[in-house]
C-alpha cells in the first residue's frame, strides 16, 4: 500500500464534531442507556422500548434525547397534572433504583461480584496448594484480594452514584397561565411523600428553593413560542443563570396545539405564508440535541373519542412532521364512570349527583402507549407496550400508584 493510499484511509477514519457532540459520544461511552432516561422510572420503563440505545461500535450515529408527547382524548384529562408531576420528579430528584437499566447494571454487577469472588477462592486456592509458595508469594497474594475487594466495592458506589437521579432543574413553556399554588401542592404532596418527618416549615422553605429552578414562560403565538425556544441554550448556558450549577432535567411544552388553528387560519388566508409547525419541529430537535435535554410537550387530540374504535390510538394533533417527531407517544385518559341509564329521570340524576361526583373523583386516570401507526402489530407485542401506569389526582397532589 502506497503511503498516499494509506493517508487516504487513515484520512476516511476522521470524523468532526462539536464540542458538546464530542462529550455528548464520551458521556454516552460511559453509559450507553443515558439517552434512553430521564430519571423518572415510570417513563423510563417505557422509553426502554422506544428509543435507540447507543452502539459504541458505530461512533456516528448519536441518539437524541428522547422527546415525548402526551395527549389525551378529551380535555381536562390530567395532561398539565402530570406535567406538574414530572417537575416534582426532576426538581427533587430521586434514589429510585428500579428502573430497566438499573436491572441491567445489578446483573452486571453480580456477574462482576461473582467474578471476583472467584478470583479471591482461586486465590486463596493456590495458596493452600502450592507447599512452596514463600512469605512473598502470601503477601501478593493477600493484596490481590484486598484490590479485588475494593475494586468490586468501587464499582458497586460508581454504579448506584450513577443511577442516583439529582435535583434538576426545569424549563415550562405554557400557553395558559400556570397554576402556581397547585404546583406547590403538587411539589408538597411530592416532598412530604420521600420525607414524612419533614417540618412543614423546612418542607416549604425547600418548595420555595425548588421553585426557583423552574423557569416557567408563556408564548402568546405560535412565533413566539419558537423564539423562546431558540433561547434556551444561551440562558441556561450562561453563567449568570441561577441554575447554572443543576443539569437541565427537561423541557415541557404545555401545549403547542393552543397554536392550531389560528396557524392554520394565517396559513389559509395569506398565499405568502407558511405553516410554522415544522419550524416549531426543528426547533425542539435543534434545542433537544445542544442541551442533551429531553422534551415533553402536551396536545389535544383533534378526533373524537367516540369515533375512535380503539382508544388508545389517536391521531398526532399537530400537523407533519409531529407525526414521527416523538421517541414515544403517550395517552392519558381517566377511567370511566358508568352513566346513567336511560331509565333514570332529572329528579333521581340531581339526587345523586353528589355520589356521582365522588366516584368521578376516586376515578385514577390511565396513561398508556399510544398504538397510533402500530395497529397492524401482533397482539403480543402490542400488549407488551401498551403496559403503562396509573395516576391518582386529587386535591393532594399527584401520585403514581
Amino acid at each position: 500500500m502506497s503511503a498516499e493510499d494509506l493517508g487516504t484511509r487513515e484520512l476516511g477514519q476522521v470524523r468532526s464534531q462539536r464540542l458538546d457532540e464530542l462529550l455528548t459520544t464520551l458521556r454516552l461511552l460511559q453509559d450507553p442507556s443515558s439517552n434512553s432516561r430521564i430519571g423518572i422510572p415510570a417513563l423510563d420503563k417505557l422509553l426502554a422500548s422506544h428509543t435507540t440505545r447507543f452502539d459504541p461500535i458505530n461512533l456516528s450515529s448519536v441518539p437524541a434525547p428522547p422527546i415525548i408527547e402526551v395527549t389525551s382524548p378529551v380535555p381536562k384529562s390530567g395532561k398539565t397534572e402530570l406535567l406538574y408531576w414530572v417537575i416534582a420528579k426532576l426538581v427533587f430528584g430521586s434514589d429510585d433504583l428500579d428502573t430497566p437499566q438499573q436491572a441491567e447494571v445489578n446483573h452486571d454487577m453480580k456477574d462482576g461480584t461473582r467474578t471476583s469472588d472467584h478470583a479471591e477462592d482461586d486465590v486463596k486456592q493456590h495458596t493452600e496448594d502450592g507447599s512452596t509458595l514463600d512469605a512473598h508469594t502470601d503477601d501478593t497474594a493477600h493484596e490481590a484480594t484486598e484490590q479485588s475487594h475494593n475494586h468490586k466495592v468501587q464499582g458497586t458506589n460508581l454504579r448506584e452514584e450513577s443511577n442516583r437521579v439529582t435535583p434538576k432543574a426545569v424549563a415550562l413553556l405554557s400557553t395558559t397561565p400556570v397554576n402556581i399554588s397547585r404546583l406547590s401542592q403538587v411539589l408538597l404532596q411530592h416532598l412530604l411523600g420521600t420525607k414524612p418527618n419533614l417540618p412543614l416549615a423546612e418542607a416549604q422553605l425547600t418548595i420555595h428553593t425548588a421553585l426557583s429552578h423552574i423557569h416557567i414562560y408563556q408564548p402568546t403565538s405560535l412565533t413566539s413560542l419558537i423564539a423562546t425556544l431558540s433561547s434556551l441554550p444561551s440562558y441556561f448556558l450562561s453563567p449568570t443563570n441561577n441554575s447554572k450549577d443543576k443539569m437541565l432535567g427537561a423541557i415541557l411544552l404545555n401545549t403547542p396545539s393552543t397554536y392550531f388553528w389560528e396557524d392554520k387560519f394565517s396559513f389559509s388566508t395569506s398565499p405568502q405564508s407558511t405553516t410554522k409547525f415544522p419550524a416549531l419541529a426543528t426547533t425542539l430537535r435543534r434545542v433537544s440535541s445542544h442541551l442533551q435535554t429531553p422534551i415533553i410537550y402536551t396536545t389535544s387530540s383533534l378526533s373524537s373519542a367516540s369515533t375512535s374504535s380503539n382508544p388508545l390510538s389517536l391521531q398526532p394533533a399537530l400537523p407533519s412532521p409531529f407525526g414521527a417527531l416523538p421517541s414515544l407517544r403517550l395517552i392519558i385518559a381517566r377511567d370511566r364512570v358508568q352513566g346513567f341509564s336511560q331509565e333514570t329521570d332529572a329528579e333521581t340524576a340531581v339526587k345523586q349527583r353528589k355520589a356521582r361526583d365522588l366516584a368521578v373523583k376516586k376515578k385514577k386516570f390511565r396513561v398508556s402507549v399510544n398504538q397510533w401507526g402500530n395497529e397492524d402489530r401482533s397482539g403480543s407485542d402490542r400488549e407488551r407496550e401498551q403496559r403503562g401506569f396509573e395516576v391518582q389526582i386529587d386535591d393532594r397532589g399527584v401520585m403514581v400508584i
